[in-house]
C-alpha cells in the first residue's frame, strides 16, 4: 500500500498560542499548523527574539517522536484501554533536549481530539515499513514492536470473542508469511506480522461486521477488501466494503 494513511480521516486538535487558540491538522500522514502561513518567517522572527511559538514547538516535538517505539508501548489500545494522563503533573518543556523520552511521548499522547491516535498510526507505519526494508534500530525496537502487537491483538480478541481471560501464543511473522489465527486448549495462538496494526487495527478494521480481519488490501484507497475470520476462527471469508 502506497499511501499507509488511505483511510484514516483528519483529524485536530487546538494549541494555545500566541494569545489565541490556534488549531494543528492532521491529514494524508502530516501535521500542520493551520494558523501560520509564514511557517519559515515565523520561526526566523522567533529565534530572533528569543521567543517560542507553540504550534511549531508541537510540529518539532511530533516529528522527533513519530518513529519512537515508546509511543506504541504507552498509548492506548482501544476504547476500553483509555490513557489517563494528568497533563499538568508531566512538566512538559517543548524545547526541551531531543534525548526521547517517556514524558515527552506521554505529553504527546495527552493531545486533545484523535492527534494521538494518527500518532500511533504514524509510529506503526514507520515501523512497518523499516520491518519490511531494515534498518538499524530494529534490534533494539524488536521487543517493543512486538509487545505493541501483542496487547493490541489480545485486547481486540478478548472483546470481540468476549473472553476477558483469553490468553494468546503471539508470533510476529514477516510479512510475506502465512496469517494464523486458531484454537488451542490454552488459547489461541495468533500469527500476524507487525503491519496488522498500521493496515487493520489502526484503521478500526479489527471487527468489521462482527469478524475478526486479519488483513486488509485496497487498490484505489476507496474500495476495501478485508479477509476475515468468524469466532470459530475456521472459516476465512472475504469482505468487500465500497462507500461510494
Amino acid at each position: 500500500m502506497s499511501d499507509w494513511w488511505a483511510g484514516i480521516p483528519a483529524t485536530e486538535a487546538t494549541v494555545a498560542c500566541g494569545g489565541d487558540i490556534h488549531t494543528v491538522r492532521w491529514e494524508a500522514g502530516e501535521l500542520i499548523a493551520v494558523d501560520h502561513d509564514d511557517a519559515e518567517g515565523e520561526v526566523t522572527l522567533a529565534v530572533l527574539a528569543g521567543e517560542k511559538i507553540p504550534c511549531f514547538e508541537l510540529l518539532r516535538t511530533w516529528s522527533r517522536r513519530r518513529d519512537d517505539p515508546h509511543v506504541l508501548t504507552l498509548a492506548s489500545r482501544g476504547t476500553t484501554d483509555p490513557l489517563d494522563i494528568d497533563v499538568d503533573q508531566l512538566r512538559f518543556d517543548y524545547s526541551g533536549p531531543r534525548r526521547q523520552t517517556d514524558e515527552q511521548t506521554l505529553r504527546l499522547l495527552a493531545t486533545g481530539g484523535r492527534l494521538p491516535d494518527r500518532l500511533q498510526a504514524t509510529t506503526a507505519a514507520i515501523w512497518a515499513r523499516r520491518l519490511r526494508t531494515g534498518h538499524a534500530a530494529l534490534k533494539n525496537a524488536r521487543p517493543q514492536l512486538e509487545a505493541a502487537l501483542y496487547g493490541r491483538a489480545l485486547r481486540t480478541l478478548r472483546v470481540w470473542l468476549g473472553e476477558p481471560r483469553l490468553a494468546i501464543e503471539l508470533t510476529m511473522i514477516g510479512p510475506g508469511e502465512k496469517r494464523r489465527i486458531v484454537r488451542t486448549s490454552g488459547g489461541v495462538d495468533v500469527s500476524l506480522p507487525f503491519s496488522w496494526l498500521s493496515d487493520v487495527w489502526m484503521r478500526g478494521l479489527a471487527v468489521t461486521f462482527d469478524r475478526l480481519c486479519v488483513a486488509a488490501e485496497t487498490t484505489d484507497e476507496t474500495a476495501w477488501t478485508l479477509h476475515t475470520l468468524g469466532p470459530d476462527l475456521d472459516d476465512l471469508t472475504r469482505l468487500t466494503i465500497n462507500p461510494r
